[in-house]
């Protein structure tokens, strides 16, 4: 049997670490290798790991200083054996049958990765995340990008992927890390699969998880996926799909201002100068790609007077945020 490599960067995360790891070892696919990355946690977090490690061979331990989860992720894979590859963050736990269905999958179908649904773990309920459109399907790298965010969900921990068709795709430092490594790992590839079976628990309670962080610097960098993304679908020649992420790339550019001014985050006045030299630069181009005509006219004022429509725009931000926190 071909072994599995699953790599669970952690940080901090004492309280949902343990369950996270029992959830791995008593997969019913044993041939796994669990790879813990330790990245510089100042909990118990550690101690747990290397404990771990003591009680079951199949466990390798990698303590390093706080890198972030990207170089944690990186460092894990960069130590791995296993023919597969599969991630899971240190506060989500999965179904014990999850590897053994999706190697199935990979195996009998001859994907390049296989996918399987989500359920989402909140502290008073666990509900499914699932809109697939089939029970089961098979596409290609076109497909795939037409169904990205939508069936082709833009994590890694819902999937199992092939290691060495993985092995040159590093993740990216900055916001958007697991949509930049699928999206990378389907060009690079040529058939895929998901199964409409939630398996794996993805924790929306913890809020010391690394996706659940206040907006910072990092998140920043979320605003060049959309371009990058419209660039790959004009190549693979999907216009109506190039030109919604296109649509999102000059509408981020502008509020990803705002939020910069509004958070005053590190080095802000380099990255507002940058998000408005790149609008300036596409604005015309903008004007056809953008529909919604507030849209239009605020980008038209943002274009002219960008400090002033950043000031009103990052005071309706903050009331928006505010308020959407009070409801939730």
């Amino acid at each position: 049997m071909k072994t599995l490599s699953v790599i669970v960067p952690v940080y901090n995360s004492e309280k949902y670490l343990q369950r996270c790891i029992d959830s791995i070892l008593n997969s019913t696919y044993k041939y796994i290798e669990l790879i813990l990355v330790d990245d510089g946690s100042k909990d118990a977090s550690p101690q747990i790991c290397d404990d771990n490690a003591k009680k079951d061979s199949r466990i390798k331990v990698i303590h390093q200083e706080n890198v972030g989860i990207s170089q944690a992720r990186n460092n894990g894979i960069k130590i791995a054996t296993g023919y597969y590859l599969a991630l899971v963050d240190n506060d989500d736990y999965i179904d014990p049958t999850m590897y053994e269905k999706l190697i199935r999958c990979l195996e009998e179908n001859n994907v390049d990765y296989a996918e399987c649904g989500v359920n989402l773990v909140y502290p008073d309920k666990t509900f499914c995340d699932n809109e697939y459109k089939y029970e089961q399907h098979i596409f290609d790298t076109k497909e795939a990008l037409e169904l990205f965010d939508g069936d082709v969900r833009p994590y890694v921990w819902d999937k199992v992927f092939i290691r060495e068709k993985a092995k040159d795709i590093k993740f990216r430092d900055g916001y958007g890390e697991d949509r930049y490594y699928v999206l990378d790992y389907l060009i690079n590839n040529k058939k895929f699969m998901y199964i409409n079976d939630p398996m794996y628990y993805w924790n929306r309670s913890n809020e010391n998880s690394f996706t659940r962080s206040k907006f910072t610097e990092r998140n920043l960098t979320y605003v060049d996926f959309y371009k990058y993304m419209a660039d790959i679908c004009y190549d693979y020649n999907i216009p109506d799909t190039a030109i919604k992420y296109e649509e999102q790339y000059y509408i981020k550019l502008f509020v990803y201002y705002c939020l910069a001014r509004k958070y005053k985050v590190n080095n802000y006045k380099v990255h507002t100068q940058k998000f408005y030299d790149s609008f300036h630069s596409c604005y015309n181009r903008a004007k056809q790609v953008v529909k919604n005509k507030w849209l239009r006219i605020d980008m038209a004022l943002f274009d002219k007077c960008p400090r002033l429509v950043g000031f009103f725009n990052g005071i309706v931000i903050y009331y928006y945020r505010k308020r959407r926190n009070r409801l939730a």
